[in-house]
């Protein structure tokens, strides 16, 4: 099954996002399966399963290895992945500016709504902030708004975020 799917995107442009999930939050995660999906059918095209053991006991450097497998993976499958879609981790980042340069790295948008929303919920806790807490909701939705009016110009999202505040 693997196969024919990935014969289907064979010598095409895809855009892949990836996200893992570890056995246990923190520093403390003994395993993590990692997935990696095609955007524009959602067909799970790479899965990576690891152990901290793989990495030297070390279970913040999981997820990097597990991308740089599956991402190796799919390029000997002749899949020619230009973007990849991942939350804010620093060590993927690097990974593919030194390994994947022709591979474009984007945030996620849920993930990035998701920190926004944790910050604003701090900020709302002081009995003078709490204002903050009714508008909180609004601005999240503002961003994933203009998150998919820019379709990759960031000078846009940036245009967009503003537009409210002017």
């Amino acid at each position: 099954m693997r196969k024919e799917i990935l014969d289907e995107f064979a010598g095409k442009d895809i855009v892949v996002g990836g996200d893992g999930q570890c056995d246990s939050p923190g520093f403390n995660a003994k395993n993590l399966c990692y997935f990696m999906v095609e955007n524009s059918t959602n067909y799970i095209i790479g899965i990576e399963i690891l152990d901290k053991r793989h990495v030297g006991l070390i279970s913040t450097n999981m997820e990097r290895k597990a991308v740089k497998q599956g991402l190796d993976k799919l390029k000997n499958d002749n899949v020619r992945v230009v973007e990849f879609v991942t939350d804010a981790s620093s060590s993927i980042k690097a990974l593919l500016e030194s390994q994947f340069e022709g591979i474009v790295h984007s945030l996620d948008v849920w993930h990035k709504s998701k920190s926004i929303k944790k910050c604003l919920t701090k900020l709302g806790k002081p009995k003078k902030m709490k204002k903050i807490n009714d508008w909180s909701a609004h601005i999240v939705r503002h961003f994933w708004y203009c998150s998919s009016a820019c379709r990759k110009d960031e000078t846009t999202t940036d245009e967009e975020a503003l537009k409210t505040m002017k």
